[in-house]
């Protein structure tokens, strides 16, 4: 699984990881906030998720032997025996959090499959995660490819969508006036649109396979998050214009409003786009059992993916649950290790190019907004 990535295929691991199902609740709450709180939220967002990959790629680089997230963090965060003890905390809270993830996708896929299908839910649910296998056994290689055909396919959606509000004839302005950026409502809308962003967790894996490339991470960083964001945006905008009324899953409202072709397309894309991310995240986590435990691939990745199966066959939680337990955790998480990880890989491992270069002021300034940035985020998942 550890092949050599392009900065295309790099850039596509970090759109797959953040590009899920958290975007297709953006729409319901933008409309709540309004468009003002919207534009700074996608904004704020951005750079923010810009510059904390940015730190965990600085610590990649530095580190040099491209091991996972979680082993950077136990060598440079986690020492001593009481340093061991939490990095196991840590180890097991990743855990809930990838499989909370990893099961919502798997969950939301299908049943959107259901509705595309009229198949029985679990036959769906079990079809989406047997293709996830075929995808993921052809190795890191084969999901940058299939990232990439994602990302034209997710191109395409967008294009057909907006085609097909102007076929209908429904008026693209016709969004909420009602503007509250300081609101509950916008925190709710924050920390939503962080979690579509987030892509903390590949980003070893992008530097790994762009082997520690200094250049090439960081333009697959920026384009990879800024791809984020424009899609994020197009599908927030449309699903307001077009959908009457918004509804908190925004492809069922565009369906409704356009017909059967953007119904189709629109479902294929939410489809894709949470088989992409459960690719990468399953790939992210399944690296973090076998550095831990020293399973092979193949088998660590069984380990990360079989309780999702399980947690669907029996109906834990549903599709928004699992979310909001996963975005709750990798908030809380980055933001406790993230910075004193950054801090120690840079005092300890001296390299002649590192990502970030800023002086002392400036780095305590983006230290800070980038903790900051993360609390609220771990803030609005709970009022989410």
């Amino acid at each position: 699984m550890t092949r050599k990535l392009n900065i295309l295929e790099a850039t596509s691991i970090i759109v797959g990881a953040g590009v899920g199902g958290g975007v297709m609740a953006v729409p319901f709450l933008a409309s709540r906030s309004g468009i003002p709180a919207f534009l700074l939220v996608i904004v704020t967002a951005a750079i923010l998720n810009i510059g904390i990959n940015m730190l965990l790629a600085d610590v990649a680089i530095r580190d040099g032997r491209h091991i996972q997230i979680l082993e950077l963090m136990r060598d440079y965060v986690f020492r001593g025996h009481t340093g061991a003890a939490l990095s196991w905390v840590f180890f097991v809270l990743l855990g809930v959090s990838f499989l909370a993830g990893l099961t919502a996708y798997i969950d939301g896929a299908g049943r959107v499959l259901v509705d595309l299908t009229g198949w029985p839910a679990t036959a769906a649910q079990l079809s989406v995660y047997g293709l996830s296998t075929g995808i993921v056994f052809l190795g890191l290689k084969g999901v940058g490819v299939s990232e990439t055909l994602g990302m034209v396919l997710l191109r395409g959606f967008c294009l057909i969508i907006s085609l097909g509000s102007a076929q209908f004839r429904v008026n693209p302005w016709r969004i909420p006036s009602r503007s509250a950026v300081l609101s509950t409502e916008t925190l709710a809308l924050y920390g939503v649109v962080m979690y579509s962003f987030n892509a903390a967790f590949a980003v070893p894996q992008a530097v790994k396979g762009l082997e520690g490339d200094r250049g090439k991470a960081i333009s697959a960083i920026v384009a990879g998050t800024l791809l984020n964001a424009v899609v994020v945006s197009i599908i927030t905008f449309v699903a307001m214009a077009v959908s009457n009324p918004i509804t908190k899953v925004a492809v069922i409202g565009i369906s409704n409003a356009a017909g059967s072709l953007v119904s189709v397309s629109s479902s294929l894309f939410v489809i894709l786009a949470m088989l992409t991310t459960y690719w990468s995240v399953s790939l992210a986590l399944a690296d973090i059992i076998t550095q831990r435990t020293g399973l092979g691939t193949r088998r660590a990745w069984a380990v990360a993916s079989l309780p999702t199966v399980l947690l669907i066959l029996f109906g834990v939680f549903d599709f928004i649950q699992y979310l909001q337990i996963a975005g709750g955790i990798v908030a809380l998480v980055v933001m406790f290790v993230t910075v004193p990880m950054f801090l120690t890989a840079r005092r300890e491992r001296t390299i002649w190019a590192p990502i970030v270069r800023l002086g002392p002021w400036s780095t305590s300034i983006l230290l800070t907004a980038l903790t900051v940035g993360m609390l609220l985020m771990a803030v609005g998942s709970l009022i989410q």
